[in-house]
């Protein structure tokens, strides 16, 4: 699918858009990386794209992507809608944007420590699924066959853990959250990264990023 790419200012479309506050229906549809944020497509969707917001610096603006038809023409909903919940995540974070507000919680000290000396990937852990007492049980392994995690959970976190993983039928034409994450990391990455990657030099902070 070609997508479309170029900065956008805000526009009245933009302003008039959506009154409603975000739901947290529509807060799960985001996955964000580093200063991008991706949002998941709706199967039911009539018109579906393939959506990006990368969060611009003091040199570069705002870039705003989408694939769908309405977005080579004009500013369509799914940017309207992905830009809405990006200042909604900002503003419950106090003015944080989500890259920073995760740096500082808890759960990315957790990651350091948990990456530390780490050589999985999502790529290379396999799953089991296991039913205890009708609750889903999801069990990771290692590439040595050494459990790594249990995930309990029969709702719809554990669904969102294994698109994560990238872990969802073949046949699924809608792009999953693994393939936005996938897709999001290499469009938020530095020239020097870009540099040092194709020398096959990764930085730590890449490292980290894809461990398991």
């Amino acid at each position: 699918m070609k997508n479309k790419a170029k900065p956008q200012r805000s526009s009245e479309a933009e302003k008039n858009s959506q009154d409603r506050d975000p739901s947290a229906s529509d807060l799960n549809q985001v996955e964000f990386h580093r200063h991008g944020l991706a949002l998941v497509p709706d199967p039911a969707d009539r018109k579906p794209g393939v959506t990006f917001f990368l969060k611009g610096n003091g040199n570069e603006p705002d870039l705003r992507i989408c694939s769908c038809s309405t977005s080579r023409r004009e500013t369509c909903p799914h940017i309207l809608k992905l830009v809405k919940l990006y200042r909604a995540l900002q503003q419950e974070y106090g003015g944080r944007s989500p890259q920073d507000a995760f740096r500082l919680s808890i759960w990315y000290r957790m990651a350091t420590i948990l990456a530390n000396g780490c050589q999985e990937t999502t790529g290379s852990v396999r799953l089991q699924f296991l039913d205890l007492e009708s609750k889903r049980a999801l069990r990771v392994l290692g590439s040595d066959g050494k459990e790594m995690l249990s995930y309990l959970s029969k709702f719809s976190d554990a669904i969102r853990f294994l698109e994560r993983l990238g872990q969802v039928p073949k046949e699924n034409a809608v792009p999953h959250r693994g393939a936005l994450l996938e897709d999001l990391a290499r469009m938020t990455l530095s020239h020097a990264e870009h540099i040092m990657g194709d020398r096959g030099v990764k930085t730590i902070r890449r490292v980290l990023e894809e461990s398991f």
